[in-house]
């Protein structure tokens, strides 16, 4: 009887662990989905507040991106972490620098986290420089 009650416990305890995954996994595909749309459409606001800013960091100057057109973004996951809650991925950006109508390439690497305080995934890694 303990047994068969132990081992109901486990399995309700390890569904749980695994629903609440994949709950994490979908709400990452929402969020990164969005802030892709965003940097695609060159929508630098809406793409910023995916990003946690790190502590003393200036902040973004939304006006000088303005000089920047997006033409590609291209990300592939790398890595994700056991627990789940860290994602690690490369991205290929591909834009114009306006006034000059000249085209480059960059390659970020992404690291995003999922914060269990404020339920919500964050682009840690900062925002990608575009020059």
């Amino acid at each position: 009887m303990r047994l068969s009650f132990l081992l109901a416990a486990l399995a309700i305890v390890t569904g749980c662990a695994s629903i609440e995954q994949d709950s994490r996994q979908n709400y990452f595909n929402i969020v990164t989905r969005a802030y892709e749309r965003a940097i695609e459409w060159s929508d630098y606001e809406s793409a910023y507040s995916a990003v946690k800013e790190a502590e003393g960091a200036s902040k973004l100057d939304l006006q000088a991106l303005k000089a920047f057109k997006i033409t590609s973004y291209k990300a592939a996951v790398v890595r994700v972490s056991e627990e789940g809650a860290v994602v690690t991925r490369q991205a290929n950006i591909s834009y114009l620098r306006l006034a000059r109508m000249s085209e480059h390439s960059i390659v970020v690497q992404e690291e995003w986290r999922y914060t269990k305080e404020g339920k919500r995934w964050q682009l840690v890694s900062g925002f990608p420089v575009l020059r």
